[in-house]
């Protein structure tokens, strides 16, 4: 005795035969792309260059520090009043036309001096550059992070971000080569 009659084996075979009828005809272009609009080419770069590229954000040389003293006593530490420092960056990235346009942070600590002991009000200069890669500046930027450390507490977090750095490109520029750095601006204060 056979497991499945003929009539059964003839059912299952069309409605298995209608599955893979269906799901060929459901699943036809479905690995084609979409035709776009010349606005939508245009829009979605894509005849542009690849531009998936984010230049890092280096803190200058000699810069991710920012020590504060009493007057008359630079450069001893007995007589430091407070000093900055810059301990993260960060940079998101996207490109518009011509442009990569950077979002940039800088995050770093203000830390109390043994010279002072009560209220600390400080604004700490911070600058952001770009170079292309040449070494030609393409974008400069003071920024300002405002920071209270109350009597008592050894340091206090701060962080600034800059919207909107904009790199100008050629046009088979992908961002890379660029150099972005920040760091204190001594001479800003």
């Amino acid at each position: 005795m056979p497991f499945l009659s003929g009539l059964t084996m003839r059912r299952l075979a069309a409605v298995l035969a209608l599955g893979a009828v269906t799901l060929g005809v459901a699943g036809c272009g479905l690995n084609k792309p979409p035709k776009l609009t010349d606005e939508e080419r245009a829009r979605y770069q894509l005849d542009a260059p690849k531009r998936n590229f984010c230049p890092d954000v280096d803190i200058r040389r000699e810069t991710n520090g920012l020590p504060i003293y009493e007057k008359g006593y630079d450069y001893d530490p007995l007589h430091l009043r407070y000093q900055g420092t810059i301990a993260k960056t960060a940079r998101e990235c996207h490109f518009e036309g011509d442009q990569l346009i950077m979002r940039v942070g800088v995050a770093g600590r203000v830390l109390r001096g043994p010279a002072e002991a009560g209220d600390i009000n400080t604004t700490l200069p911070i600058r952001i550059v770009v170079t292309d890669p040449h070494g030609t500046v393409v974008y400069s930027q003071l920024l300002h992070a405002t920071e209270i450390v109350p009597a008592g507490a050894p340091s206090v977090p701060f962080s600034v971000v800059q919207e909107n750095v904009i790199i100008p490109l050629g046009p088979e520029d992908t961002g890379r080569g660029f150099n972005v750095q920040t760091g204190f601006d001594a001479s800003a204060r």
